[in-house]
């Protein structure tokens, strides 16, 4: 699930307060209740997988002398930050950010992270059970907009639950004018015939774009 946010006045989201406000975003995106049901296993420490984000860079995890790369840590100092982005920038890493990211400008006004379910030996039944879980991220997912960040979401069939949903909205307000122009011609002409005919003719004109 590719997760991706963005600055409504398309400033530079890597600024230290709004990298705080995405690293939070992401904790409660994997606090989600039967997340570790679904997570994809890290090999390493035998837990839930860390998003591919940014964060995890600038919010290091301390352990047993080392730093663990999971965005569990305090969001590092501006320098820190800074120092971070030359580094991925230096060493290619672009695709957290936007096209205009580079060592010369290390700006990005969305940022994108990637969350990892499932694994390759999962099963059909299990496949379709995982999409319906993740599906259920759309209201929270939309719930994390506000009037500073746009959120933007993909994949596991994240979209088609979209286009189901906007059709199960849209097929009852079609039917409606469908019934009110047959209705119209119907007052005009009387005849229920040809009205009945100029509602067909209005819906051929959909097929050729199916």
């Amino acid at each position: 699930m590719t997760v991706i946010h963005q600055r409504r006045d398309g400033g530079n989201i890597l600024e230290r307060e709004y990298l705080e406000k995405i690293q939070k975003l992401e904790r409660k995106i994997m606090d989600r209740a039967e997340f570790s049901d679904w997570c994809r296993i890290d090999s390493h420490t035998h837990e839930c997988a860390a998003p591919s984000s940014l964060i995890n860079y600038v919010a290091p995890q301390e352990s047993g002398g080392g730093w663990l790369l999971n965005g569990k840590g305090p969001m590092s100092n501006d320098a820190d930050i800074l120092q971070v982005l030359r580094t991925l920038a230096r060493n290619g890493q672009y695709g957290f950010f936007d096209l205009h990211f580079s060592e010369k400008n290390l700006t990005s006004n969305f940022l994108a992270s990637v969350f990892h379910f499932g694994t390759v030996s999962a099963t059909q039944e299990e496949r379709t059970q995982l999409r319906h879980y993740i599906n259920g991220y759309i209201p929270i997912l939309e719930s994390l907009k506000d009037s500073s960040t746009v959120v933007m979401y993909d994949g596991a069939g994240l979209l088609d639950a979209q286009k189901d949903d906007a059709l199960a909205r849209d097929i009852p307000i079609a039917l409606g004018s469908c019934v009110f122009i047959l209705g119209l011609i119907w007052v005009h002409t009387r005849s229920f015939f040809l009205a009945s005919l100029g509602v067909v003719g209005i819906l051929l004109a959909f097929f050729p774009h199916f």
